[in-house]
């Protein structure tokens, strides 16, 4: 399993699964989340939230762990900023890479509701060759970062699921659709003690190749999300099973937190 297979199951766990809050007033959120592969730890990311009247930003940073750490010295970071609307969080600016092996490093812009600017280094438009589904036109349009989508707002547990988000991964465009709500027990430092369990069906849209086994796999498979209330109606993913064609990809917050 490469690190680029970690990056876009991981993104698409932890979340995957999301949809942007609506405008309120300033909050503070964060988890640091443990990626497990076989059983054994191999990625921490930690992640904050920060808004404030009409803005966001949200950072985040890559580490090894465990059986990473075989892998080379892999680090990475994750930064986006943009408004805060009427009509939920709209990303303006987003950037994110890792170095070390297999590195990557992607960046995009948005102008209201569309996409204006992408750069992937590599660009694998080219490997795709004419397998690949381009992410443009009519596509450029009505979807979110990963990391904006990674917090719903809800006022109860069985509404954060039955929806469908559409979201961005720093190169594929993707749909995930939720649904099945079940009341779970958390222990994780800085959560509450219930949470809600979420499965959700990935969709790919645009921005993959139509040859990718992986996408094929995982479009047919069921992704199980966990969700956790740390403050007011915000929910963030407290930790997610990702069935993968070479392994089943855990992720699971070891401390979650939130300030009014």
């Amino acid at each position: 399993m490469t690190i680029d297979t970690i990056r876009r199951a991981g993104a698409l766990a932890i979340v995957a699964l999301m949809m942007s809050p609506q405008p309120s007033a300033a909050v503070s959120l964060g988890a640091d989340y443990v990626f497990s592969v076989f059983g054994l730890p191999a990625m921490k990311i930690d992640i904050d939230w920060k808004g404030e009247g009409s803005r966001y930003a949200i950072d985040g940073k890559l580490r090894p762990a465990g059986i990473g750490r075989i892998f080379g010295n892999i680090k990475g970071d994750l930064s986006v900023d943009g408004r805060m609307t009427a009509d939920g969080w709209k990303p303006q600016n987003f950037a994110m890479g890792y170095k070390g092996k297999d590195p990557w490093r992607g960046r995009a812009q948005w102008a209201g509701d569309t996409l204006t600017m992408l750069q992937t280094e590599p660009d694998n438009r080219r490997k795709g060759g004419s397998a690949w589904v381009p992410l443009d036109g009519n596509a450029k349009s009505g979807f979110v970062d990963l990391f904006t989508g990674m917090v719903v707002e809800s006022d109860t547990a069985n509404g954060v699921c039955g929806r469908a988000l559409d979201l961005f991964d720093g190169e594929m465009r993707l749909k995930l659709a939720m649904g099945a709500p079940k009341p779970v027990a958390l222990r994780i430092k800085g959560a509450p003690k219930k949470g809600i369990q979420c499965a959700a069906r990935f969709t790919p849209v645009a921005g993959y190749s139509k040859k990718s086994s992986s996408r094929q796999h995982l479009a047919r498979q069921t992704i199980t999300i966990v969700w956790a209330n740390p403050v007011g109606r915000y929910w963030v993913p407290a930790s997610a099973i990702i069935p993968h064609k070479d392994a089943t990809l855990r992720i699971k917050a070891s401390r979650i937190y939130g300030k009014p």
